[in-house]
């Protein structure tokens, strides 16, 4: 079968083609040693990205590229740009290896911020052709079928995602190229094939698989994919029982205001005291994701600075609606701007809350592997391949 998927990029967002034939067993190549580093303190911002370059071999450029930093991020990009092409595809091999990374990664990264998100974006345009060999020839482990070594990647996957909600993204961007045109797979069993790449993550809705037949289109779908990263907000305890309105820009009634609000209540039992929000509504063309219970529950993480007389909430997937670009796009806070209001028993008119303290701006305490498909089926377009991975990194650095 001829690899069909190609370009992939990981973001630790995996984009690769994921049916796998057997092939003659390669040479074994050198395992890429992660690189560890020293992570800086708490206080201060992290934001790297590294890459993984592959086709029937591995390209690590494991160097933990600082993007707060213009010269490493200049380094990133000249990697992306030198990541060599080549026959066959590795995609679970690679998948594999990038999970070692990850781990390692996380080990430093989490120890200081358990916040920390974690984006695995896979670029591809094939189909898995030999990773099994490759993974049996590198010591690995011998599997007797694709999906016996895609349910170990899940599980391993599981493992890495036990962390607060919202900080495990992972994405596919399936180039549809000629090659994988004519394969005959329809965009059903497309799915079936990556969906080990994206099956385990901590955020809802769960990105779908990503999909066009050009570059800049894969671009846009991802946009709109994207959430942005969490909003907190702290509410005094002493609202239990009203509702409350974060107001994000503007002030209530203004034409272009942007806000959302819900019922704050607390629930006391043996156990302690839950404080939750419900009953949540957003102005017009706004959104964010409400999980399927219709609540939002205050954080009880240990690491978040805790009150006796406040609690914190987070809320994901902030989204507002651009007339100019036809969707929905992410939305960052401002949180200078943010006010919050509070309704008394039968007033339909909010009351600002002059105490509330307004936040400073997030940290940017972030990781992206990019995991890329660099196979010749991309032919002449492996420069429009890299050059859409390197705008998607930029893209999410600039929503965080």
């Amino acid at each position: 079968m001829k690899k069909l998927l190609k370009g992939s990029v990981v973001l630790m967002v995996a984009l690769s083609c994921v049916v796998m034939a057997c092939a003659s067993n390669p040479e074994p190549e050198p395992e890429p040693q992660p690189v560890n580093r020293v992570v800086q303190p708490e206080s201060q911002e992290k934001l790297y990205a590294e890459v993984l370059g592959f086709n029937e071999a591995l390209t690590p450029k494991f160097d933990g590229y600082n993007l707060l930093d213009p010269a490493s991020k200049t380094s990133l990009e000249e990697a992306i740009d030198g990541l060599p092409s080549g026959g066959n595809t590795a995609a679970y091999y690679a998948m594999d290896v990038a999970l070692d990374r990850l781990e390692a990664v996380q080990s430093e990264l989490m120890k200081n911020d358990p916040l920390s998100k974690y984006y695995v974006v896979f670029f591809t345009d094939g189909l898995d052709n030999i990773s099994r060999s490759v993974a049996e020839a590198n010591g690995r482990k011998s599997y007797d079928s694709l999906t016996a070594y895609g349910d170990v990647l899940q599980s391993r996957m599981r493992q890495i995602v036990k962390s607060p909600s919202g900080t495990f993204q992972s994405y596919v961007l399936l180039y549809r190229g000629a090659d994988l045109q004519a394969s005959g797979y329809t965009e059903a069993e497309l799915n079936t094939k990556l969906s080990v790449f994206t099956g385990a993550q901590n955020i809802t809705p769960v990105p779908k698989i990503i999909q066009a037949d050009n570059f800049p289109e894969l671009q846009k779908e991802f946009e709109q994919a994207f959430p942005t990263s969490s909003f907190s907000f702290v509410i005094p305890k002493g609202y239990a029982g009203s509702r409350v309105r974060m107001q994000l820009s503007g002030r209530p009634n203004d034409q272009n205001e942007i806000y959302f609000e819900g019922d704050f209540r607390a629930t006391t039992t043996s156990a302690g005291t839950t404080y939750y929000f419900e009953n949540i509504a957003c102005s017009t063309g706004f959104s964010l994701d409400v999980p399927a219970s219709k609540r939002i529950e205050a954080s009880t993480d240990s690491n978040i600075e805790s009150s006796e007389y406040s609690v914190t909430f987070f809320v994901n997937a902030l989204k507002l609606f651009s007339a100019s670009k036809s969707g929905n796009y992410p939305y960052r806070v401002d949180t200078s701007l943010v006010t919050q209001w509070f309704y008394d028993e039968g007033s339909p008119r909010p009351r600002l809350n002059s105490e509330y303290q307004q936040g400073t701006e997030s940290k940017k305490n972030a990781y992206i592997l990019l995991i890329m498909d660099t196979s010749t089926s991309l032919e002449d377009k492996v420069i429009d391949a890299k050059n859409a991975a390197k705008a998607i990194i930029n893209y999410i650095t600039e929503q965080l």
